[in-house]
């Protein structure tokens, strides 16, 4: 009887995971795991719980698949998009928006990936955040690195990539690399020449050799970041109350592509420095320094949150807007191709009467 019940227990505790990891991860699927090395984590934002990463899991909207050391992983999106992951890092699948002109965006808050992008013509872009800046394309091959600091590198293998921040955007093409350093503004996008395993260690010792300094910068960082709130949620409101005509059309959907994009990358600026943050405090070489640096680290996630939580909001408003301007569109070229109809049913009756009469 005994065993029967531990039978049954076991069986339970099964079933018990299954179902917790198809509620972690009931979203939008916008791509799947297609290769693994080592282990590999999924886990969803806002929740506390994590997967082991397998072949042909699924990839959501807001999931963060994180790698350890020695590891990596491919992501293959629906589109076609390919990233790879090296080991030691961390991405977002931030809002995956699908439609004639919207982004695939993914945040980089820490390590190294490879982005293979399909080419998508005038069809929307791929977008990489990180914590100082943003890589845009349309068709690409690129890499994107990011140390512990929060400092950013660029290094474009083929086709042309544009990265910049509030300080400017520079085209960057094959072969070149440029990078942005970590500071409470913007700093500019200057060229760079380590590789991308020279790079990360330059960073993550600009942490050990001052870690407190590091994190109260990263901290300032979060305050100027959370600050642009306001202005944000005024541009979001103004969009709300426009009306949609013919005239106005395409203005309008050039704006709710900058806002989105703006509020992505806040949000993933935001989310990125938290992540560090954390990475920060636990590492085993700064082991000495953990009290004070988990006070940091305590304070830096209980103003992301508060923030998020803004960002959120923010977005379930943006998507209303969104999906009220995508059937506001629909409606308007539908009444431009019944008004195209008629006018090629009235030339039609004119050919045929013009044929009538010559007979």
């Amino acid at each position: 009887m005994k065993c029967r019940n531990t039978i049954t227990k076991v069986i339970l505790l099964v079933l018990i995971i299954i179902t917790l990891s198809i509620s972690v991860f009931a979203g939008t699927k916008v791509g799947k795991i297609s290769e693994i090395r080592g282990k590999v984590y999924l886990s969803v934002k806002g929740s506390d719980e994590k997967v082991k990463a397998r072949i042909d899991a699924s990839v959501t909207e807001n999931t963060y698949v994180y790698t350890l050391s020695k590891s990596s992983c491919k992501i293959k999106f629906n589109n076609g998009d390919v990233i790879t992951l090296k080991e030691k890092t961390k991405v977002f699948v931030n809002e995956y928006y699908r439609g004639s002109k919207k982004d695939t965006s993914i945040n980089v808050a820490l390590g190294s990936i490879t982005a293979k992008i399909a080419h998508r013509g005038g069809n929307g872009a791929f977008n990489a955040y990180t914590p100082t800046a943003v890589a845009g394309v349309r068709g690409t091959e690129f890499d994107v690195t990011v140390g512990l600091d929060g400092s950013s590198q660029v290094a474009v293998n083929e086709g042309t990539v544009a990265v910049g921040n509030d300080t400017g955007e520079q085209e960057v093409s094959t072969g070149s690399k440029v990078q942005t350093d970590m500071g409470v503004d913007d700093q500019p996008v200057t060229q760079s020449s380590a590789s991308a395993e020279d790079f990360r260690k330059q960073s993550d010792r600009k942490v050990y050799d001052d870690p407190e300094g590091t994190m109260t910068a990263l901290k300032q960082r979060m305050e100027k970041q959370t600050a642009n709130e306001d202005t944000l949620e005024q541009k979001v409101n103004t969009l709300q109350g426009v009306e949609i005509t013919e005239d106005n059309m395409n203005d309008v959907d050039q704006k709710i592509n900058d806002v989105g994009r703006e509020l992505q990358q806040s949000s993933a600026v935001a989310d990125s420095i938290a992540v560090l943050a954390n990475e920060i405090t636990e590492d085993k070489q700064l082991r000495k320094k953990k009290n004070e640096l988990r006070t940091l680290a305590s304070s830096i996630n209980d103003i992301n949150n508060s923030y998020q939580a803004v960002i959120d909001r923010m977005n379930m408003l943006f998507k209303a807007i969104d999906a009220a301007y995508e059937a506001k569109a629909d409606e308007i070229n539908r009444a431009y191709d019944s008004v195209d109809q008629n006018i090629d049913n009235a030339f039609d009756n004119v050919e045929k009467n013009t044929e009538i009469k010559d007979k």
